[in-house]
């Protein structure tokens, strides 16, 4: 499809896709406030066809950078585990890349950080001690 022929049609489906309201995207795209006029002009078919196509671009280069960050937190990775002590590197490179691929939600780095620290989940042994005395 590409660009719309008219330029404030186009500038107010870039606001739309932008996630902007109808009214205020109206504006953006020069027109008067009139909320009625913006809510048709959002419901014209080229309109929204043209807000589907640049939502569509967005989405392409926002997994192109996610798989360029995993590809890069590989590279790191890789060289973690080329140096003689690069283990904790390594795992971090790999969380990473679970963090990216969305494969890991926010606990993942606390889980790394017990595991690394000879700690269970729960806290260390002299918190379970005092909660112990305590109760």
């Amino acid at each position: 499809m590409g660009e719309l022929s008219n330029a404030r049609h186009e500038r107010f489906a870039q606001e739309l896709a932008a996630g902007n309201p109808a009214d205020a995207a109206y504006k953006a795209a020069g027109y008067q406030k009139h909320r009625g006029n913006a809510a048709r002009l959002s419901a014209n078919e080229h309109v929204k066809d043209r807000v589907k196509e640049i939502q569509a671009i967005g989405a392409e280069r926002a997994a192109v950078t996610v798989h360029s960050l995993i590809e890069e937190a590989e590279q790191a990775r890789i060289k973690a585990m080329e140096s003689q002590n690069g283990a904790a590197a390594a795992v971090s490179a790999i969380t990473a890349k679970a963090k990216l691929a969305g494969l890991c939600p926010t606990r993942c780095a606390s889980a790394k950080d017990h595991a690394l620290h000879g700690r269970a989940r729960t806290g260390s042994s002299r918190h379970r001690a005092q909660h112990s005395r305590s109760t």
